[in-house]
């Protein structure tokens, strides 16, 4: 068998981790976001302007980025019935948006960002070599 097919079959699908939220005093209990996720984020962020042949689709990056943080939360749950209440919120993105003070939602969407994958690993391919 080779080596990156062990890798792989050994792999964890989904990775957790803890984000601590000093202001709320509790930690928010996020996960890596699959493709599935991702693709359904970023097309629920998506919308069309212009007319005919002019017409395109654009992301709203801020909704794409609450609804990753949404998808990606385990605890709390931002589709809760009372937190949507309590935000005068009619979806999980507008929760996000309205619950989280922007430092926060960096800081958990980094967090979500590094256990999908999408920033580089500190270990280069010389380390794995000395290993």
């Amino acid at each position: 068998m080779s080596e990156a097919l062990d890798a792989l079959l050994n792999a964890n699908i989904v990775d957790e981790e803890q984000v601590y939220i000093p202001r709320l005093k509790t930690y928010f209990t996020v996960k890596s976001i699959t493709n599935e996720e991702l693709t359904e984020a970023s097309e629920e962020a998506s919308y069309f302007v212009g007319k005919g042949k002019k017409r395109k689709k654009e992301v709203d990056e801020n909704k794409l980025g609450a609804l990753i943080i949404a998808k990606a939360c385990k605890d709390p749950d931002f589709g809760d019935k009372q937190l949507l209440e309590k935000f005068d919120a009619v979806s999980i993105d507008e929760v996000v948006m309205r619950a989280l003070r922007p430092g926060e939602i960096s800081e958990i969407s980094s967090t979500i960002m590094e256990l999908s994958g999408f920033f580089g690993d500190d270990e280069t391919e010389e380390d794995v070599k000395n290993s």
